[in-house]
């Protein structure tokens, strides 16, 4: 008989990309004068990618862009939203695997940048995980393309979810 696991959750009000991305590159690749630019940032080993992409909407001044990348990670801490719990529920990927897909957007919330990804990762038996992006390491690279918008889009808590949500 095996020990069971105590399922774990993580909270809403708690926040994502506390690591590092040191080694991540930042190239621009188009600006235009309507404000509008798009970027690619490389990750190396070891950086955490959603403390990446805050590092870079900080620096950068982005209020408001959306998001896509592939690459491979060392670990991941993937979350799926429990409506009754209002938390996530924790899914961990403690293994090396390909990140296939990533979409999310940077926002402002609370008059901070905000960052909300979803990814899907595959396995080494071709099989997919995939949900609410809360920690991303890579291993050994991703590459990850930024457009940024001129408007700025903003998130409030709505109240019939409890979720910040564009307004």
């Amino acid at each position: 008989m095996s020990a069971r696991t105590k399922t774990q959750y993580w909270p809403v009000t708690k926040s994502t990309g506390q690591e590092s991305a040191r080694g991540m590159r930042v190239h621009l690749l188009d600006r235009q004068e309507d404000g509008r630019a798009e970027y690619v940032l490389v990750f190396a080993p070891g950086d955490e990618v959603l403390s990446g992409l805050l590092q870079f909407a900080e620096r950068f001044q982005v209020r408001s862009a959306h998001l896509s990348a592939i690459g491979a990670l060392s670990r991941a801490t993937l979350g799926w939203y429990d409506s009754k719990r209002g938390a996530y529920k924790i899914n961990r990927i403690p293994v090396q695997s390909e990140l296939t897909s990533l979409l999310g957007n940077i926002t402002v919330f609370r008059h901070e940048p905000t960052v909300h990804v979803h990814v899907n990762v595959a396995l080494e038996d071709g099989s997919v995980h995939g949900g609410h992006a809360l920690e991303l390491f890579v291993f050994p690279t991703v590459e990850l393309f930024v457009q940024v918008e001129p408007d700025i889009l903003t998130k409030k808590v709505n109240a019939a979810t409890h979720l910040p949500t564009i307004v």
